[in-house]
């Protein structure tokens, strides 16, 4: 991964030197988490969310997701 600095779009604003690849494994894991948050497999989106936030622990959009995850209740996960 390189960032072409000549881009309009970049994702997120880098102020500091980042680990890009670390990055961009994080981005794709919450993505994928979302898809199975959108197909209703709670438990495989956990998963993913789970292992966003191992490997950034101040990923609010996994914590949020997480924590709404986390109030559904058992029976409905399993009924999915």
């Amino acid at each position: 991964m390189k960032i072409d600095y000549f881009a309009t779009s970049l994702p997120n604003l880098l102020l500091f030197e980042d680990d890009l690849q670390k990055r961009n494994q994080v981005d794709c894991l919450f993505l994928l988490a979302l898809s199975e948050l959108g197909l209703r497999n709670h438990e495989r989106a956990m998963e993913l969310l789970n292992q966003v936030l191992s490997l950034d622990c101040n990923h609010m959009a996994a914590q949020q997701e997480l924590e709404s995850l986390t109030r559904i209740p058992a029976t409905t996960t399993a009924q999915q």
